[in-house]
């Protein structure tokens, strides 16, 4: 039997206003980013983040299935967005996905160009048909409403879900806890997502633990979200720093500097700076790397000498922070950075 008119156009009505606003929340939900990181949502918020963009495509097959204005838009469109994905994914494969490869240009063209075009054109037609429903079905406007209602509803709960704060003081608790093992370097990196100043004093208090894991731990969770609090954290990192006997704490210890120290007062950026100089010229491989890649970081003039030196024995990162500090590049060539340093040295000034 066949369906009267006015039920099918409340039913193309339906669809057409959930389809229009679960693109319009998909996009909404992957373009901002959760209050307190991606790490601190819940399962179920988890859950609808990933499940976005596959949401995205099956709206806008719905949308070109119900239309009845404009469908062949939202069918250029669907082409566009499945052709571009495809073509992407497989050049991808061919040259990589670094910066600077056609991987990486297809991918970012795909993204930010023809996807939103994509989507775009669906909405658009959409919109059309859910106009041209409205004026010739008035029977069409409760249902359209209160699937808008129901979109705006599910919209709300979603970031209510998501701006919920965690708990600070158990997630500390939690991460000292004796069965915590490596996932309190899942906890660490939930805690470095809330920027919140209560919590560099009691990451700072970890640093003298006796477990060298949660001290480890600890300096890997003062980084993340910038807090008005964590240069404090610069001079008790130095202090531990000279203190910590295991690598791998150590090791953490140093790359944190390079977010700790840009923070800080001048005297105690020159302290770090001084200490990741010293720590630039040992024979571990592993300290030596980290410290450059530190100094690349803080950029300060003052440690190119030293990085030049450490080419020898660590090229790769040694060379990395160098072309950070002075934009230059020399190669792995530690003569042709000492030629030059030596030619404009009396240039360089201690940066402020």
């Amino acid at each position: 039997m066949a369906i009267p008119q006015a039920r099918q156009y409340s039913l193309r009505a339906i669809v057409t206003t959930m389809s229009i606003g679960f693109i319009v929340l998909s996009v909404l939900i992957l373009v901002k980013e959760p209050s307190y990181g991606r790490e601190n949502l819940s399962p179920f918020c988890t859950l609808v983040r990933n499940a976005a963009p596959v949401l995205m495509l099956v709206t806008c097959l719905l949308i070109t299935l119900f239309a009845v204005k404009l469908r062949i838009l939202a069918i250029i469109g669907m082409i566009l967005m499945i052709a571009s994905l495809v073509i992407s994914y497989f050049i991808a494969q061919k040259t990589g996905q670094s910066m600077g490869t056609l991987g990486w240009s297809s991918t970012f063209l795909s993204m930010f160009v023809i996807i939103p075009t994509g989507l775009f054109l669906c909405i658009l037609t959409g919109c059309v048909s859910l106009i041209y429903i409205l004026k010739n079905e008035s029977s069409a406007r409760i249902p359209v409403f209160s699937s808008a209602v129901a979109i705006v509803l599910l919209g709300a709960g979603y970031f209510f879900a998501a701006g919920i704060k965690p708990d600070v003081y158990s997630l500390i608790e939690e991460m000292k806890s004796d069965d915590a093992g490596y996932r309190r370097f899942s906890i660490a990196a939930r805690i470095s997502e809330i920027a919140e100043d209560e919590i560099v004093p009691l990451l700072v208090d970890l640093l003298e633990d006796k477990d060298p894991r949660i001290r480890e731990a600890a300096v890997v969770a003062l980084g993340g979200k910038p807090r008005k609090a964590t240069a404090e954290a610069l001079l008790p990192v130095l202090k531990a720093l000279k203190t910590e006997t295991d690598e791998k704490a150590k090791e953490w210890m140093i790359r944190r500097l390079a977010t700790l120290t840009p923070l800080s007062e001048k005297a105690d950026r020159d302290m770090a700076v001084d200490s990741l100089i010293e720590i630039l010229q040992c024979e571990n491989r592993v300290l030596q790397g980290a410290a450059a890649e530190s100094l690349g970081w803080i950029k300060d003039e003052r440690a190119i000498p030293s990085l030049i030196d450490a080419l020898s024995d660590n090229a790769f990162d040694a060379h990395n922070a160098l072309i950070s500090i002075t934009g230059k590049r020399f190669g792995r060539n530690p003569e042709e950075w000492r030629k030059w340093f030596e030619e404009t040295k009396h240039s360089i000034s201690k940066p402020e």
